[in-house]
């Protein structure tokens, strides 16, 4: 639970920051951009400070890749 709040910390300031100063929402282009530097960030801290997110994440790659 603590890795998730890092996470949820570490993407509310830099979409914060960039939200405010980068690019301000203007329309869908930048509200996008903004929804995808979010959850991009918040997964891939959350994957770098958690083995558990780590280990899920990489079993369900796993099984959704064919072997062979």
């Amino acid at each position: 639970m603590a890795e998730q709040w890092i996470s949820a910390s570490v993407m509310f300031a830099i979409v914060s920051v960039a939200g405010d100063r980068i690019a301000p929402i203007g329309g869908w282009i930048e509200l996008i951009a903004l929804l995808s530097l979010g959850g991009g960030t918040y997964f891939g801290v959350l994957f770098v400070i958690s083995k558990h997110f780590r280990t899920t994440a990489w079993s369900v790659f796993s099984d959704i890749t064919p072997t062979s």
